[in-house]
């Protein structure tokens, strides 16, 4: 966890710094540098705890594959509960890890048999990041729920729709990859005699 104690500890100590070299300097032209300074300090301060909180994120989303302590082996994706992928969310809500905590979770619902909340999950990210390859990863989630629920046109068509963005080219030849597979030998739709 980020030690916010140290954080603080270093701004209070370098604007008590500036403070006594402001007292000693105590002319106008010192004032504004003084400013000047303290701004670029606390920019600085904030663009480093945003970093801090980006690597936090990322190193969450790492440990989505890691089981929780205790966790008895299932047949279900091995890693840490519900509950705090959720926390995880919240936590890290607006950050560039958030789409791909977002899949994951999908993913481990569909993985834990609870479809139809994969698929609504996977229809929210592909809405909300239309243009991020996580759009793309969605949609092709999205597809695979389909397909396994039988709406196999629907499915195409959201492979289809991964292809045609071409946002990601490994989402790309996953689509196609799929789309092939429905269409099958001699246009069966990937069902054999």
């Amino acid at each position: 966890m980020i030690d916010k104690e140290v954080k603080h500890d270093v701004f209070i100590e370098r604007s008590i710094w500036f403070w006594d070299w402001v007292k000693s300097h105590g002319s106008a032209i010192s004032w504004a540098i003084v400013l000047i300074l303290f701004a670029g300090m606390l920019l600085t301060v904030l663009r480093n705890a945003r970093e801090a909180r980006r690597r936090l994120a990322w190193d969450r989303l790492a440990t989505l594959s890691v089981p929780d302590p205790g966790e008895k082996p299932s047949g279900v994706l091995p890693g840490p509960s519900d509950a705090r992928v959720e926390d995880w969310l919240r936590q890290f809500r607006g950050t560039d890890a958030e789409p791909w905590i977002l899949l994951e979770q999908a993913a481990r619902r569909l993985s834990n048999g609870r479809a139809n909340d994969a698929e609504n999950d996977y229809r929210r990210i592909a809405g909300r990041f239309p243009g991020h390859c996580a759009g793309a990863w969605a949609r092709i989630g999205l597809g695979a729920c389909l397909e396994a629920s039988g709406k196999i046109e629907d499915a195409r068509r959201e492979y289809e729709a991964v292809r045609a963005a071409g946002t990601d080219p490994a989402a790309t030849d996953r689509a196609t990859e799929a789309i092939r597979r429905l269409n099958g030998p001699a246009g069966t739709g990937g069902r054999r005699s």
